[in-house]
């Protein structure tokens, strides 16, 4: 085995097939196995071996079937066709194209399950309006499932054509084998119960043969998952969902919980979107969620309303901010040490329990017939009132984030004897409060203020959505938190 801290370069390729060409006529090849492995190969490596995750398919077998050949006297022939020899490097990404029985596939699916996808995009997202209509058709019109399904596209590290052990027929050998776009086609045969309509269906398959198997951040791998998932639904935020950074907190989210109420709960951070089987013990995260959890605490909310797509870019010269959400300082990180770790968690668990709380408070005016006053409108600025709380503790106390930070995770934060978060909390909607008061006022040439109070958007000028984005209007609403005092933001804690 030849293991180099390094990308793997065509120089290091040519040294390692020289020194295996050698071994082999001095020891024979079936006395020793080469490995060529470079830094990504290893991290890949570790990644499966630390992952809770289970690791992807090895191995597997695809029949092909024999059909008659209606344009030759030939007899039959073996279903697919090589298409390598139209791409640019054939030898190097070999692309067949096949079809897979319904029964075939569903019983890959029902020995591997998710771990068909682990490098998709997207897992299997429940039942919608497309995968209702892919039963439909697999129930009324299995035969021409094929003509009205997309298909689905896997890459694999090796391809190759065998007999099977038995001798007769064909089967495509695919190791390493990952299905990168088709998911919802895969699950939906996958879970079909009858299995005599499967044995009418076929599907499109695709099968591309690449140099590895890996989470990417650029190059073919990425490209091909990227652009075979370019389709209406999919979010910016998807694209990032298979980064490393990711999987890491993936895995080590799941070791805090939600102590504001109890029973205590779980936190699940779930980047990649997927169905998944909500419980009462625990309290959901999504990425995209995060990210803009991230952003706000740090930096401010404007972004999250007036252009969020930068906040998933990994390119900073096209004002991408991802790196700089998940990454250190604009570079690309894999993971955290356990202080950023359990920072990220204290303000996942401080947006949770803003979002309830506002919630709440919305709720409760709704109640009162009050949905067009200063305070409601104050309640609908979430981000706000996240960047606020991140202002408070980096301006104020930073000396102390530390001990805020455990208290946040511990619950202290929130009980009633040293509960420093609801005492802010009030503070925090008094102040955007009377600034959105004083905005519309602004907007109204100075109105009567119990005028303007009764009458919010009702008469025009006020506009909260365009308020949520307005630079200038944040600007003038983080003066105003830089004039307080660090007395106006009391913190109870030994």
């Amino acid at each position: 085995m030849l293991i180099t801290n390094t990308n793997i370069t065509e120089a290091i390729r040519e040294q390692f097939d020289k020194e295996k060409s050698e071994t082999i006529k001095k020891y024979g090849a079936d006395k020793v196995q080469f490995e060529l492995k470079g830094y990504s190969e290893i991290k890949s490596d570790f990644k499966i071996a630390s992952s809770l995750d289970e690791p992807i398919p090895e191995k597997i077998e695809i029949p092909i079937e024999q059909l008659n050949n209606r344009y030759s006297n030939d007899e039959k022939q073996w279903a697919f066709i090589d298409l390598s020899d139209i791409l640019e490097d054939s030898a190097k990404y070999s692309t067949v194209i096949t079809t897979i029985k319904g029964t075939v596939l569903q019983n890959i699916y029902r020995r591997y399950k998710n771990r068909l996808f682990n490098y998709n995009i997207r897992g299997y997202l429940g039942q919608n309006t497309v995968n209702k209509k892919m039963t439909e058709t697999i129930e009324e019109n299995p035969h021409n499932f094929y003509l009205f399904n997309n298909g689905i596209s896997a890459i694999c590290t090796e391809l190759s054509f065998e007999k099977p052990h038995s001798g007769h027929g064909l089967q495509a050998i695919c190791k390493n084998f990952q299905i990168i776009n088709g998911a919802q086609t895969a699950t939906t045969i996958g879970i079909f119960k009858n299995k005599e309509k499967l044995k009418d269906v076929r599907v499109l398959l695709r099968l591309t043969q690449t140099e590895t198997i890996k989470r990417e951040t650029k190059g073919l791998n990425k490209k091909i998952i990227l652009y075979n998932n370019s389709q209406t639904s999919i979010k910016d935020s998807d694209f990032r969902s298979n980064d490393e950074i990711q999987t890491f907190l993936e895995t080590n989210l799941r070791n805090y919980f939600y102590k504001v109420d109890t029973p205590h709960q779980r936190i699940i951070y779930l980047p990649k979107r997927l169905k998944y089987k909500q419980r009462t013990d625990e309290i959901y995260l999504n990425l995209e969620t995060l990210a803009k959890c991230l952003y706000a605490f740090n930096y401010d909310p404007i972004r999250i309303y007036s252009n969020s797509k930068t906040l998933f870019d990994i390119d900073s010269l096209n004002n991408g901010m991802y790196w700089y959400i998940f990454g250190d300082a604009g570079e690309e990180c894999t993971i955290y040490d356990s202080e950023r770790l359990k920072k990220t968690a204290a303000i996942s668990i401080l947006w949770l329990y803003l979002q309830n709380r506002l919630k709440k408070e919305n709720t409760k005016l709704n109640i009162d017939k009050k949905v067009k006053s200063y305070e409601y409108l104050s309640f609908q600025a979430k981000w706000h009132f996240l960047w606020a709380f991140g202002f408070i503790i980096n301006e104020f106390y930073n000396e102390k984030t530390v001990s805020i930070i455990n208290k946040i995770i511990d619950g202290k934060a929130f009980t009633k004897d040293i509960g420093f978060i609801n005492v802010w909390f009030d503070k925090v909607a008094g102040i955007i409060q009377e600034h959105i008061g004083f905005e519309y006022l602004d907007m109204k040439e100075k109105e009567k203020e119990d005028e303007a109070e009764e009458e919010i958007e009702k008469k025009g000028g006020f506009i909260l959505r365009n308020w949520l984005r307005n630079q200038k209007s944040f600007d003038k609403l983080k003066f105003r938190f830089k004039f307080k005092k660090k007395n106006d933001f009391p913190l109870n804690i030994e």
